[in-house]
């Protein structure tokens, strides 16, 4: 009995000291994260400064809208910059049909001779007007 109390205060130990390892393991890990984390936070806004110092400069000796211009171009020219979509999808708007309006032939004739005299083509005539086909049709009958 007293081999196995031994035994298993031993193990409680053990499992203690582990514990205890893992946790000061985490505690290392965890500063040195925050420590990595300040240095680069420190190191992005020493860029991020200059950066705006640069375009503060370059704003004054060529102005505002010809910066603008120079670093748009500048970005586009290095290639990480996209200006058009690697897959481009079009697709084409069906217009609503429109309902079929019948027409008289006499009207289509009209408009066909109409078409003739704009476009050149006819011969030289020029069709009759619809006026004068229906003065035509009344003399004839």
């Amino acid at each position: 009995m007293q081999s196995e109390l031994a035994k298993s205060s031993v193990g409680i130990e053990i499992a203690r000291n582990h514990a205890n390892g893992v946790q000061a393991e985490a505690d290392g890990e965890s500063y040195r994260l925050e420590e990595v984390g300040r240095a680069s936070a420190v190191k992005t806004d020493a860029e991020g400064l200059a950066i705006a110092k640069g375009l503060n400069a370059q704003q004054e000796a060529v102005g505002r809208d010809q910066t603008a211009f120079i670093n748009v171009v500048r970005e586009l020219s290095q290639g990480t910059q996209r200006f058009m979509p690697e897959n481009l999808a079009l697709t084409r708007r069906r217009r609503p049909r429109r309902p079929h309006r019948p027409r008289s032939a006499r009207h289509a004739a009209a408009l066909a001779g109409q078409w003739r005299v704009r476009r050149g083509r006819g011969g030289g005539q020029v069709a009759p007007s619809p006026e004068q086909r229906r003065g035509a049709v009344a003399n004839a009958a």
